[in-house]
């Protein structure tokens, strides 16, 4: 990791989604920091769960997300998975990959565990 320091996770952060992305980076004075994220750092080492084609009206992250997972807090895990920057790179007729419910499982209760041990 190129960075001094690496946050985990933010565990008192309210919001009723667990992977609300703002839970993933650290808060600076005005603004959140992805620079030292060790979930956007590591996100594209999970195991791949499967493939998806974009057909028609897909192209949607939330959309796909709630396709895949019944639920669309996903859908920015989904992006970076695939290296995506914005909507514009999901193309119709595109296989895109996602990662397995277990393996985002395993490393959200990781970033947990190494929060507990850093603080």
């Amino acid at each position: 990791m190129a960075h001094d320091r690496e946050f985990f996770i933010n565990s008192d952060k309210e919001t009723f989604k667990r992977y609300d992305l703002a839970r993933f980076l650290e808060q600076g004075d005005d603004s959140l920091d992805p620079l030292t994220s060790s979930m956007l750092d590591n996100i594209d080492n999970l195991a791949i769960g499967g493939y998806y084609t974009i057909q028609g009206e897909d192209g949607m992250p939330w959309l796909i997300s709630e396709r895949l997972y019944g639920d669309s807090q996903y859908w920015w895990i989904i992006m970076l998975f695939n290296g995506f920057q914005g909507i514009e790179d999901i193309k119709n007729g595109e296989d895109i990959k996602y990662p397995s419910v277990n393996a985002l499982q395993d490393f959200y209760f990781t970033l947990k565990s190494r929060e507990r041990t850093s603080e």
